[in-house]
């Protein structure tokens, strides 16, 4: 039975980042790519992201002996304009992942998948303490055999924030996701940016990473998390048929190390492992296969670049 392999991280939550403008440059890179990462930055006027990086997954075995094991090779780059619009802030982005997945099940036969998404997200102020935003995502995630307009996917998301200070506050909301084949996936939002003093930075959203920064300079930071991962990409025809997808979930654990070399320019490397990992396959709104895969280990690496 021919399997290929695939992850959306439904631009839904995974929330993630790319945009270091709040109190350490290392704890925005952890948990995706969206700029909902970026909510409860402290305020900036005007800056620019760009965000290059590369992950390794090593080798995990299915449950299935049948399927053997899958590793999978990321590439990926993301951009992020933020700018002061005088009532609020408003965050542009865009995010292009390229995965490539050794699955044994297929004969050492490569599965490539693009996945692009564009997304915005817009945060005002009410009163001194009181806020609200708002957030739309739209995705396009498929093998590089199919039609990659056939898995587009979108995400809106909306709630309140509450700042005590510009070292404390809370944006809790929900975010609503389509799914290529099943119901919409509907997302808790819950944006904590605290910073607890002048080294250590608590920051949740789709998880929690603690970030600390080792000698007080804002040059060297370490930093360690949990979040949840989904993906989904619309696969080729020849597999399933017409309509078909595969989906993977998994708990990822990571800890980076973030070296600061100017105001503008940040490398991060990180190790982790994937863990309570999942693959399923869907056809017409179906469940056609599923199985889950041993923990893996996590490697890589990513640039940070603000204009």
């Amino acid at each position: 039975m021919n399997i290929r392999n695939r992850r959306l991280a439904l631009a839904a939550l995974a929330i993630s980042s790319l945009f270091g403008a709040s109190s350490a440059f290392a704890d925005g890179v952890t948990s995706g790519h969206s700029s909902l990462d970026s909510l409860e930055t402290k305020e900036t006027k005007r800056e620019f992201h760009v965000s290059p990086g590369f992950s390794y997954t090593f080798d995990a075995e299915f449950d299935d002996s049948d399927l053997g094991e899958v590793s999978v090779t990321r590439f990926d780059t993301r951009v992020a304009y933020i700018m002061d619009v005088g009532a609020g802030e408003l965050g542009l982005g865009g995010f292009y992942e390229f995965s490539w997945y050794d699955l044994d099940a297929l004969d050492d036969e490569d599965l490539n998948f693009h996945r692009l998404s564009l997304d915005a997200f817009y945060k005002g102020m009410v009163n001194e303490n009181w806020g609200y935003f708002g957030y739309g995502a739209f995705t396009l995630a498929a093998d590089t055999d199919a039609d990659l307009g056939d898995g587009i996917m979108g995400t809106i998301a909306g709630g309140g924030r509450y700042v005590w200070s510009e070292d404390l506050s809370l944006g809790i909301g929900v975010a609503v996701s389509s799914a290529l084949e099943d119901d919409p996936r509907i997302w808790p939002v819950i944006a904590l940016n605290w910073n607890i003093n002048d080294r250590w930075n608590l920051r949740t959203l789709n998880g929690a990473t603690l970030t600390y920064d080792l000698t007080g300079e804002r040059r060297w930071f370490v930093d360690g998390g949990v979040r949840y991962q989904l993906r989904e990409y619309r696969l080729d025809e020849d597999i399933f048929g017409d309509e078909a997808s595969i989906v993977e979930s998994m708990v990822i654990g990571e800890a980076g190390v973030t070296y600061r070399w100017s105001p503008n320019f940040a490398v991060r490397g990180f190790v982790g492992v994937a863990a309570a990992r999942n693959f399923e396959f869907r056809s017409d709104d179906e469940d056609i296969a599923d199985d889950d895969t041993d923990t893996a280990p996590i490697v890589g690496f990513r640039l940070l670049m603000t204009f």
